[in-house]
């Protein structure tokens, strides 16, 4: 097959045959592409985008893991994929500095499961950085009675509780 040969299909899977040097294109339906900006992308299960956003999360690829963590979240009702799904949105945002969208998405995940630990943690940190000194000792707490054993939730509390005494 010579190179000025290949087919060049936008929104189809091809599939090539090295035995019969030929390339077979089927075009992919409509409702199976999505427009995101310019860039025309397949869309995925909310378990892939669960997967992939967590991922995207782990690599410090914060806007992406907000994009494909939404898109879970959205089409998603199983609860034991929106439980992380939320706590992780919450932590994308929360690295974006989004301080009041990542306190919304610790509030979806502790309202799926209330003693949540990161849930807990990570809303006190909000709490920590927006000078919410009574709220964000709540939620240490809180998570410290789920992991009671956390050296470091257990020193951020008792950083807050001096912040608290004098403000007194």
């Amino acid at each position: 097959m010579e190179k000025g040969n290949r087919p060049a299909v936008l929104g189809a899977f091809c599939v090539i045959s090295i035995i019969m040097g030929s390339v077979i294109c089927l075009p992919l339906k409509a409702s199976a592409m999505a427009d995101y900006g310019n860039k025309k992308t397949l869309q995925f299960s909310p378990a892939e985008q669960l997967e992939r956003g967590t991922r995207a999360l782990e690599q410090g690829r914060f806007r992406k893991a907000v994009k494909l963590l939404k898109g879970a979240v959205t089409v998603e009702d199983d609860p034991k994929r929106l439980l992380p799904a939320h706590a992780n949105l919450c932590v994308a945002h929360y690295q974006l500095k989004a301080y009041e969208e990542a306190e919304t998405q610790c509030n979806a995940a502790l309202a799926i499961t209330p003693d949540h630990y990161e849930a807990l943690v990570n809303r006190g940190n909000i709490h920590f950085k927006r000078g919410e000194w009574e709220a964000a000792a709540g939620d240490y707490e809180a998570a410290l009675k789920t992991r009671p054993g956390e050296i470091a939730i257990a020193a951020q509390l008792i950083r807050v509780r001096a912040i608290l005494k004098r403000a007194d």
